[in-house]
């Protein structure tokens, strides 16, 4: 792979890859703390959907047309710090991600 432009799209795979280890965590890190959420996407087109808490309605979510994935879940995350300030989930994270967010 001598080639820079080559090189430049195997690192984007890789960073790409591991955001979404480091998504996957998180989300499991907030389902681990027991608080009710979904993210959705109601049409191929439409972005991401994200709800949170136990009643779900589709016609009031929290945030609508969210695009990328990662993003949708920083506001996941950011409503959890929110709405759940006292969740093992914020206790763990909120210090180490601040400033990501």
């Amino acid at each position: 792979m001598s080639d820079k432009s080559e090189l430049d799209l195997e690192l984007k795979k890789v960073n790409n890859a591991l955001l979404m280890i480091k998504c996957g965590e998180i989300l499991q890190a907030i389902y681990d703390s027991e608080i009710n959420f979904a993210i959705y996407s109601p049409c191929w087109d439409g972005g991401f959907t994200v709800q949170i808490g136990g009643e779900y309605d589709r016609d009031k979510p929290l945030y609508d047309d969210i695009r990328p994935l990662a993003d949708a879940i920083r506001c996941l995350v950011c409503e959890v710090f929110k709405k759940y300030p006292e969740s093992t989930f914020t206790k763990k994270y909120k210090e180490l991600l601040k400033g990501t967010l």
